[in-house]
């Protein structure tokens, strides 16, 4: 992970003479200072270098009551037996996992939403209110205003969920489907969710 240093520092650090913070606080004034002198850019990649062995990520975004419901969340998920005996749990510890991961991004998850008609039942539907690029691309691209998971509780994952999954997603969903299961996908599997 890298660290962010403001324009103004790198100037500060190298030791440009003449430097002034009033003057340079803008990115633009610093790429017409680094045009005109390159040997200030030399000069700061060397010290940076210099300096790599004292580098240390910061670890002040790191949220420990966060990492805690993480960790509960896993040993939830962990506790629950495959199967179709709990299906449910599994179904709602997955929804639980993805409201943790991707709110505020997508909202209004909910388990268990049936078709217009009644016929047919979704595991998880969430709405894809997200500004961010890619649940933004899934949006446009896929037409995700709504995204779609299905839940697998088994140890394996064959073609015929994914055949089922297939069924579910078109111009009323949205083209993107997301099958949630606990173990990767033997590569049979794969090429299947490819051609689909």
């Amino acid at each position: 992970m890298g660290v962010h240093i403001p324009s103004r520092c790198v100037l500060a650090i190298i030791g440009y003479p003449g430097y002034d913070e009033k003057i340079f606080n803008a990115k633009p004034a610093v790429v017409t200072v680094t045009k005109r002198d390159i040997g200030l850019v030399e000069r700061y990649v060397r010290s940076r270098e210099a300096q790599a062995a004292e580098a240390r990520p910061a670890l002040d975004y790191i949220d420990e009551d966060a990492c805690k419901e993480a960790e509960a969340l896993k040993q939830r998920l962990s506790d629950i037996s495959p199967g179709r005996e709990s299906a449910a749990v599994y179904q709602y510890a997955i929804l639980e996992i993805l409201n943790y991961l991707f709110n505020p991004d997508l909202i209004a998850g909910e388990p268990e939403v049936r078709t217009i008609d009644g016929t047919e039942r979704r595991d998880i539907i969430f709405t894809n209110d997200s500004d961010e690029s890619f649940w933004e691309y899934i949006r446009t691209t896929h037409d995700g205003i709504l995204l779609m998971f299905e839940t697998q509780n088994t140890e394996t994952l064959d073609i015929s969920a994914i055949n089922q999954t297939a069924t579910y997603v078109g111009d009323r969903i949205g083209r993107l489907g997301i099958i949630v299961t606990r173990q990767s996908r033997p590569e049979a599997i794969r090429r299947k969710i490819f051609s689909v």
